[in-house]
């Protein structure tokens, strides 16, 4: 795709027409925050958190971030936000939540859904992506800084079958299919029994919808342009065999922004923006986000590469105090 056809849909009635009616009303609600958002203001670097649990967690990562931009959060459909105190927060929270399971299209779809609303104010032209345990290890100075001084930031590596011995081509032949607790016995069953007896001998064939730029693969959180984010709504909402091939794969928001990166920019994007300490789980496959300590983060800070950490909890008020004084 050439840039002037890129370009073509950037216009903000085209995008809007992109939506749909209602669902560009939902998100020119969705969009109001608690403040004017003048098209002229400097608001020009949006935060898109998804989280499902610990409000007081994100309570205190909002009041960090909302400083620097508009700030959005989706909450899983599955939480029951009845009791929660988040009318004085000052960031919009999305009316339409997606039901997210982990491995699943519903990430992908909760995150275009924050896309969607933060991409109708104009004057945004920086997107970035968290969840609910994020937290920055840059102050907000140095954090903006970096922003504005950056490009697209998002990890995009060929895959499968990374050097590290992630991405193996199994995880793009086999079908996934979500359960409540994601790895647990019956998720094992289920998946067992669709992939070996259901579809036997009939793998998915991963190679007929790669792109000339091919397969890619990343961590899941980003800092994106506002050309390239208006471009992976488009493709997400588009019916094309590539992301009807990416619905049913196993943590296809770790794949489908880094191999649309590779459609849209041809270049390969080594890191994300996010620092996480990686273990493995007794009786599960894979491996997983583990709790940091400050000397993983003073490690992640000398890199000189990352904007923020996770997995934090409210409950890591010490270290969250730290971070708060750098």
């Amino acid at each position: 795709m050439t840039r002037a056809h890129q370009r073509d849909w950037l216009v903000e009635g085209r995008f809007a027409s992109r939506l749909g009616a209602d669902q560009f009303a939902q998100a020119c609600n969705d969009n109001r925050v608690g403040r004017t958002m003048d098209p002229t203001s400097q608001d020009k670097h949006a935060f898109l958190i998804l989280a499902h649990e610990d409000e007081d967690m994100i309570r205190r990562l909002v009041n960090r971030v909302s400083p620097l931009g508009p700030t959005f959060v989706h909450i899983d459909a599955k939480t029951n936000m009845s009791n929660w105190r988040h009318d004085d927060l000052p960031c919009k929270f999305l009316e339409r939540r997606a039901r997210v399971f982990w491995g699943d299209w519903s990430v992908v779809e909760a995150t275009a859904r924050l896309l969607e609303t933060a991409l109708v104010n104009p004057a945004t032209t920086r997107f970035t992506l968290l969840s609910g345990s994020h937290y920055p290890i840059l102050s907000n100075q140095a954090l903006a800084r970096k922003a504005h001084s950056s490009g697209n930031v998002i990890g995009s590596r060929p895959a499968p079958n990374m050097p590290d011995g992630s991405r193996p081509e199994i995880d793009y032949q086999r079908r996934f299919y979500r359960t409540i607790k994601p790895n647990g016995t019956w998720s094992r069953i289920k998946n067992g029994v669709m992939n070996r007896i259901v579809f036997y001998g009939r793998p998915l064939d991963w190679q007929s919808v790669t792109p000339a730029s091919g397969m890619r693969a990343g961590e899941q959180f980003w800092s994106i342009e506002r050309d390239f984010a208006e471009y992976c709504v488009q493709r997400i909402r588009s019916s094309s065999p590539l992301i009807d091939y990416f619905k049913l794969i196993v943590c296809s928001d770790e794949k489908v922004f880094a191999t649309l990166y590779g459609e849209f920019a041809g270049k390969i994007g080594a890191e994300g923006t996010t620092y996480s300490k990686w273990m493995a789980k007794a009786h599960q496959v894979g491996h997983y986000p583990a709790p940091i300590s400050r000397k993983d983060i003073e490690d992640a800070i000398s890199l000189d590469t990352f904007w923020f950490a996770r997995k934090l909890r409210s409950s890591d008020s010490k270290l969250l105090d730290w971070l708060d004084e750098l």
